[in-house]
């Protein structure tokens, strides 16, 4: 359901953010400072963007936290 991508895509984006926002403090290279900043701005929008649209799915902009596929008996 349309809930159901928010929710898995939202926490992946975020850890994107982060991921990008490591480079951007780390990062020696311009050219992959330059992705990540990229990246964090787009990743950003597209968050917001997904909170946005939970709001009217759900009542609530916060992600549902993601089920771990692996800790899952068969």
């Amino acid at each position: 359901s349309d809930l159901d991508l928010i929710d898995s895509l939202g926490p992946h984006h975020e850890d994107a953010i982060k991921m990008a926002d490591e480079v951007l403090q780390r990062g020696a290279r311009t050219d992959v400072r330059k992705v990540a900043q990229t990246m964090h701005d787009q990743q950003k929008k597209d968050v917001e963007m997904m909170k946005s649209i939970r709001v009217e799915l759900a009542g609530s902009p916060d992600f549902k936290p993601m089920r771990d596929p692996h800790g899952e008996a068969d």
